[in-house]
């Protein structure tokens, strides 16, 4: 069971009013998306914190640093004009 580290750009044509609700929406958008994929954690982190430092003022750009198993994806932190969320544990 290999883990992988993905760190996320998607802009959102018709952000949500709420930090939330603009992740969750996010993980669905047909919206345009960059995303790079890689198997050290520090590395898709340092992308996260470059993407999250240059869209910090974006109301549209929602960034997201991801850990992926089997296909599975769970969001490590994601940030939004409004600022870094961290998800809890489910």
């Amino acid at each position: 069971m290999a883990i992988t580290y993905l760190a996320r750009l998607t802009f959102l044509t018709n952000a949500p009013s709420t930090e939330e609700a603009q992740v969750a929406t996010a993980q669905d958008a047909d919206a345009p998306r960059v995303e790079g994929e890689w198997a050290v954690l520090a590395t898709a982190r340092d992308r996260y914190t470059e993407w999250s430092t240059l869209h910090s003022k974006n109301r549209a750009a929602v960034v997201q640093l991801i850990a992926k198993t089997d296909g599975h994806e769970h969001i490590l932190q994601s940030s939004t004009a409004q600022g870094a969320v961290t998800p809890e544990a489910t």
